[in-house]
């Protein structure tokens, strides 16, 4: 689907403006939120939910220190609890977002940072009712 936009919004930063409007078109916004990503070894969720959230929308921003920004973190959207590794889930880099579109989906997030001097990735999280 993203590929049908890309003459429209060739950057990053316009796909990043894309999904935004998008989303926030079908949800009416609620909390927002920052995690910040600072261990390798705790993997962390978005639990516990603001109230009434139904969806969220989530961009990472690295600390700037990783060799690689393209795998600076590992995710997985769990139903059996089983969290990301620093080998497995699916990467997520710098500047790139996803979209949560249902409860189960808020409630099995969870994310690890796998990549990074400090270890200071910020994730941010606007909800949706």
């Amino acid at each position: 689907m993203a590929s049908q936009y890309e003459d429209i919004f060739p950057s990053t930063d316009e796909n990043l403006l894309y999904a935004l409007l998008r989303t926030s078109s079908l949800r009416k916004p609620k909390t927002f939120d920052v995690v910040t990503i600072t261990s390798n070894s705790s993997t962390f969720s978005l639990l516990p939910l603001p109230t009434d959230a139904q969806s969220a929308w989530l961009v990472l921003e690295t600390d700037g220190t990783e060799a690689n920004p393209a795998k600076a973190c590992r995710f997985k959207l769990t139903g059996d609890g089983d969290p990301p590794t620093s080998t497995e889930g699916m990467p997520l880099g710098d500047g790139g977002n996803l979209r949560l579109e249902n409860l189960d989906q808020l409630e099995g997030f969870r994310i690890i940072g796998v990549d990074g001097g400090t270890l200071a990735h910020k994730l941010s999280v606007q909800f949706f009712d």
